[in-house]
């Protein structure tokens, strides 16, 4: 399910906490590597370059790095980076699920056309909201209360 064009990434998406890619450019990083943001600027400008962000690598805590958020790229959710992060699939009434979180308090995803679609509720559709990248998905666990640490080398 990789039928997302890489495109960059949104100041008003950013939180700190995401984990995303570069795009190479800020001295120190390397595309397609993971980093997490630690802080972020959005009133820093350069010409047409506007927010920032202090990215660390996360395999090594010791390589923070700035960066402009026109430099970061969101992580397009793939079934691999579900089960890279540990999700687990799981089937309800004969529907095909990726669970993620506790039983008692996690999120379901399900394929659409497009994206995942996120459910916060077993076995009823309470909420579904697409959710194309990694970020959103971290969005959605945090704001769900759901705590689950997310581990990429």
């Amino acid at each position: 399910m990789n039928f997302l064009k890489i495109t960059n990434m949104d100041i008003r998406e950013l939180r700190v906490g995401d984990i995303v890619t570069t795009n190479g450019k800020p001295m120190g990083t390397k595309k397609g590597d993971y980093y997490r943001v630690i802080e972020i600027d959005s009133k820093n400008k350069l010409d047409d370059l506007v927010g920032s962000a202090a990215i660390e690598s996360v395999s090594d805590k010791y390589s923070r790095v700035g960066a402009w958020v026109d430099y970061l790229n969101p992580i397009p959710l793939t079934d691999e980076l579900l089960k890279k992060i540990g999700a687990q699939e799981i089937n309800i009434e004969g529907h095909h699920f990726i669970s993620i979180g506790c039983e008692n308090n996690g999120v379901l995803l399900h394929h659409s056309r497009y994206a995942y679609a996120l459910t916060t509720e077993y076995y009823r559709i309470a909420v579904r909201k697409p959710i194309k990248y990694l970020h959103q998905l971290q969005h959605e666990l945090y704001d769900a209360g759901i705590e689950f640490k997310i581990e990429l080398q």
